[in-house]
């Protein structure tokens, strides 16, 4: 019969060899899961940002064209209303790229 167990050198030999290699190649004990909340954390960051400079940007445009035709408060609705679709898009787009990125 044959005996699985491994004599004391070489387990020996293989801790050593964990050590040295950890010692290389610190960055992959890097926590996955860490890894993987921070990139989702900067996503959900990235679409906030998206959605509020959108609507910030149309409201900007629908103020000064409202200042320049005097017809103020309408174009100051409909660019905001333009800028959070646009800027909804762009979340709903980011989604489904990070999304098939998962795939």
């Amino acid at each position: 019969m044959a005996d699985n167990k491994k004599p004391s050198d070489l387990l020996d030999l293989e801790e050593r060899l964990k050590k040295a290699r950890k010692s290389a190649h610190p960055e992959e004990d890097v926590d996955v899961e860490q890894q993987q909340r921070s990139e989702a954390m900067g996503i959900a960051f990235k679409m906030g940002v998206e959605l509020v400079v959108g609507t910030a940007i149309g409201g900007l445009i629908g103020w000064a064209l409202d200042d320049v035709f005097g017809s103020k408060p309408w174009l100051l609705i409909v660019f905001l209303v333009l800028g959070f679709a646009a800027g909804m898009m762009n979340v709903v787009r980011d989604a489904n790229k990070s999304q098939q990125d998962e795939e």
